[in-house]
């Protein structure tokens, strides 16, 4: 089938397929649809799956303020390509801080991966007029920043997305592809596989967090690669 991109990848994605990233793509979604009160979202074109209330709301309170402490404007790569694309504020969570510690071991026991392949956990904060444009989480082998990133774990699997917090209005998550529309809500967990089936990268998986529109969105993402990140 063809597959919808806003870049057009020099290397063809039927050429980076992958046994490993297809692995990790079953694994983790035979995984988290059999954790209590998943909903899949997506047919069979890509992965994507909810879970409510995935963390308690003291917890989210906790991460809130890490993010606030430690926010900075949010890096993007192909910065000069893409101007605007990203406009929250972002840091990398200290993975020694204990409500940050319990995030990273309750998204890797509901995917099933090896901690190891995690990313640090990042936070995001978007005030009004904050978005991050359409994009993809994988990794564009062609760019001059793979050179930069595949020795740290090369390409990235799957994607989790917690929501702390919810604004007063828009802040949704959108995969305009698939169309699909998810609406923050305190403890709300949000997971997709950047891969196809075959392990190659999955363009139905792009997607954008949109504008918010009034009050403050709070959200804490982890990354997975293929090999140990680090």
């Amino acid at each position: 089938m063809g597959e919808p991109d806003f870049y057009q990848c020099a290397i063809p994605f039927e050429q980076q397929r992958s046994d490993v990233r297809a692995e990790a793509g079953r694994t983790g979604a035979a995984r988290i649809a059999r954790a209590p009160g998943v909903k899949r979202l997506s047919d069979e074109r890509a992965d994507v799956f909810i879970v409510d209330d995935f963390l308690p709301a003291e917890q989210c309170a906790l991460l809130n303020a890490a993010i606030d402490r430690g926010c900075v404007p949010s890096p993007l790569f192909n910065a000069e390509q893409f101007r605007g694309y990203r406009t929250s504020r972002t840091c990398n969570l200290d993975r020694g801080d204990a409500a940050v510690r319990l995030a990273d071991l309750a998204i890797a026991g509901l995917l099933g991966l090896d901690p190891v392949h995690g990313e640090a956990l990042q936070g995001q904060r978007y005030e009004p007029g904050q978005q991050f444009k359409r994009h993809a989480d994988f990794f564009y082998i062609d760019q001059p920043y793979w050179a930069e990133v595949e020795p740290h774990g090369g390409q990235r699997t799957w994607t989790a997305m917690i929501y702390l917090d919810a604004p007063e209005a828009g802040g949704a998550t959108v995969f305009p592809h698939l169309d699909i529309e998810v609406v923050p809500k305190v403890g709300r967990l949000l997971a997709w596989n950047n891969m196809a089936r075959d392990g190659s990268p999955n363009s139905w998986t792009i997607h954008e967090g949109c504008a918010v529109e009034a009050g403050i969105k709070h959200i804490v993402t982890k990354w997975y690669r293929e090999r140990p990140w680090g």
